[in-house]
Parts: C-alpha cells; sequence; structure tokens
C-alpha cells in the first residue's frame, strides 16, 4: 500500500488516499470509502519527475493520481504486467478457428510482400550496384557445369556466331553463341553473354527468322541481366542485412558463393515475357519479320501440347507463362505497331541458317528421358574402364 493524492475531477483540492495493487487496477481508499479504478482506463500522464508519477482515469470529468516516490516503480510495473496480461487474455478468448485461419492469413501476407515485392525490389537495386563486369566472373564459372553433358561443335559455333553478327543485334557484353549437338529442345543464357543452343531445337526450326527470334530472346536476358536478378533475389535476405548493417562489400562475395547455383535457377514468369518484349525490340531494330518468334513459340507449343491443356488450369504455379498466353501477347504487340512495307531479305542469313540447321536427313528424334540415363550410364562405364586400366 502506498500514501498518494487523489483529485476527484470535481474539485481542485487533493484528497489523500491509500493506493492497494488489485488484479483488475488499483484501489483507492480514504477511508470512508473506498474507489476501484480499472486497469484499462488508467494512462501515465507523466514521468517528467523521479519522485512523482501522475495517472489519469476515465473520460470527463477526468480523475487524477499523485504517487509519491516510493511507490513510483512498483506501481509502474503493476500496470505494465497487467497491459501484457490484458492482451493475452483478449487473443485468448479468440476461437481457435478464426485465430489459425487469422495466423495463415497473417503469413501469406507477409509471404507474398517478401517474395513479390520486396525481393524482386532488393534484386534490382543490388544489381545496379553489382558492375556489369561481375557478370562475366559468374558466367565463366558457370559454363563448365552448363556444358558438363554436351560437347561443342566448333564448326557450327562459328556459323552461329557468324549468323548473330550479321543479325546486327546490339549488346554491351561479349556475346559468344554455343552450338551443342545434343538432341534436347532447349537453348539459355549465361551472365556475361555466353547462349547455348541445342541441336534439337534448332533442328525443330524451319526459317531462319525463328533462329533470330530466339537468338533475340536469349540475348534479352543478357542485356537485362536476368540471371543476376535471379541470384540476388535467392540471398536476397543476406542482401538487407548487409545494406542495414553497412557490409556492402559482402554482397559480392555472396553472390560468388552462390553463383554456382545459377544452372538450378529458371527465370521467373516477369522475366520470360520481359525477354519476349525486348526480343521482339530488337528484331524491329533490325527490320526482321517478327513472325519468326510466333512461329518458334508454336514450335514450342507443338512439343509441349501433351501437357499444354492440363496445365493451363493452373498456369499460376508455373515460372513461366503458358506458351499459348506467349503467343497471343507477342501477336497483340505485333499488332500494335505499324509494319514495314517490306522485312530483310538476307541470303547471308539463309545460307548461314541452312548451314547451321544440316539437312533433313540430319534430324535427328526426340530425345527422352532415358535415353539420357542411358547415354549417361555408357558414358560412365567408359570412364571407369579407363579407370581400372590406368590402375592397371
Amino acid at each position: 500500500m502506498f500514501d498518494a493524492s487523489y483529485f476527484d475531477g470535481l474539485s481542485s483540492k487533493p484528497i489523500s488516499v491509500i493506493i492497494s495493487l488489485v488484479e483488475s487496477g488499483l484501489s483507492l481508499s480514504d477511508g470512508e470509502r473506498e474507489i476501484l479504478w480499472e486497469r484499462s482506463l488508467i494512462s501515465i500522464e507523466t514521468l517528467s519527475s523521479q519522485r512523482q508519477l501522475l495517472l489519469t482515469y476515465g473520460e470527463w470529468p477526468q480523475q487524477r493520481l499523485s504517487i509519491k516516490e516510493e511507490g513510483i516503480d512498483e506501481v509502474r510495473r503493476h500496470l505494465q504486467s497487467g497491459l501484457i496480461t490484458q492482451s493475452y487474455q483478449k487473443v485468448s478468448k479468440i476461437k481457435p478457428v478464426p485465430l489459425v485461419l487469422l495466423s495463415m492469413l497473417l503469413i501469406i501476407g507477409i509471404s507474398y510482400l517478401y517474395i513479390y515485392q520486396i525481393s524482386p525490389a532488393v534484386a534490382e537495386k543490388a544489381v545496379v550496384l553489382i558492375p556489369k563486369k561481375f557478370d562475366e566472373v559468374i558466367g565463366s564459372r558457370n559454363i563448365t557445369s552448363s556444358v558438363m553433358f554436351s560437347d561443342i561443335d566448333s564448326t557450327k559455333t562459328d556459323l552461329l556466331n557468324a549468323f548473330y553478327h550479321e543479325c546486327g543485334f546490339q549488346s554491351e557484353f561479349n556475346i559468344r553463341l554455343h552450338y551443342c549437338p545434343d538432341r534436347i529442345v532447349n537453348a539459355f543464357a549465361v551472365p556475361g553473354g555466353s547462349i547455348f543452343i541445342y541441336e534439337g531445337l534448332i533442328k525443330k526450326m524451319d526459317s531462319w527468322e525463328e533462329l533470330a527470334a530466339l537468338i533475340s530472346h536469349e540475348l534479352a536476358h543478357v542485356n537485362q541481366r536476368h540471371s543476376m536478378k535471379q541470384i540476388a533475389r535467392s540471398v536476397s535476405s543476406y542482401i538487407i542485412i548487409s545494406v542495414l548493417t553497412g557490409d556492402v562489400a559482402g554482397v559480392s562475395s555472396v553472390i560468388l558463393e552462390n553463383a554456382q547455383a545459377l544452372h538450378q535457377m529458371a527465370n521467373s514468369r516477369i522475366m520470360e515475357s520481359e525477354a519476349d518484349e525486348y526480343g521482339l525490340i530488337y528484331l524491329r531494330a533490325q527490320n526482321i519479320n517478327p513472325q519468326g518468334i510466333l512461329d518458334l513459340f508454336n514450335t514450342l507449343l507443338d512439343e509441349s501440347r501433351g501437357m499444354e491443356d492440363d496445365l493451363s488450369q493452373m498456369s499460376f504455379l508455373l515460372s513461366h507463362p503458358l506458351t499459348s498466353e506467349r503467343i497471343t501477347t507477342i501477336s497483340k504487340q505485333i499488332e500494335q505497331h505499324t509494319t514495314p512495307a517490306e522485312y530483310k531479305e538476307s541470303p547471308k542469313l539463309e545460307a548461314l541458317w541452312n548451314q547451321i540447321r544440316g539437312s533433313d536427313s540430319e534430324i535427328c528424334d526426340d530425345i527422352t528421358p532415358q535415353d539420357i540415363i542411358e547415354e549417361l550410364k555408357e558414358e560412365l562405364k567408359e570412364e571407369l574402364k579407363e579407370v581400372f586400366r590406368e590402375q592397371d
């Protein structure tokens, strides 16, 4: 119990009271009557003096209580602990099902903000601060793993690079194309300017405009530094901490440490759509018929038609936009621009294309996962035999 001065809000004359700490708040007694202050209506008016604590209670007319030095700390602790208890009681009164649903919505909301807002924004800012020469360092570390199970056809690689330069596309990076003589229907780019195109995809094409469209798409990935942004997104949490703590130099080292996982990352749907858009811009700039990009997508659509219909109902789960959606989007973008009277006709590009693609007799069948496994088994057997020969 503590002595205090009480003002009832009706008179300026203080009343001497004795304070008791009770579970619901404070009990004030002047010897004749007992007044209960409920904890939820008590406010700490001032802490400016270490020798006095002024509390207010209720609305108009507002009551006040001036507590002397000896009771200040204990009263404050009592009121603060009560606020925590009240908060817990309020939460505990919520029914379990709504509480779980509310928690799930909160987690989903925070996750959505981080994945789709905070992480991309951090990645964009981080990549701007990283010199473009850094892309070449990252790219060189991934080229070896990218072609680990593929040979490079040097003759057709030279033809591909001649084709690229004849197209006239522009880049700040040192672009180098590589021809992989594998039946996989694929192509990809790594930071710094290396683009890998598999024979299986080239054999599916019917014109040099399709190859030009493919190169323009992969070039857009390089120019827009999409792979670097993906790496930055994968370590965005560390980047945020580094920036907050002033360890900006540590960002580069962390990106280098995570660069080896680049081949496991897929470009996001937004990045793929952006590459489609910029690829179309590159084609227009060189007066190349954009029909090539539509033909390329139709080729890819034929390849994935078996599963396209099944995936269409859950396209939001895919890292890439559905091929059919990409065709629709690009078609609209082509229609929005005035087309020239005649697109580029290049006998040199046509000749290079014919040499790159080769004759129809060279066209290989589609590769299956089982084919890849069998090929890897054979390669492993040969390597093991060679090891045993060396030991003998």
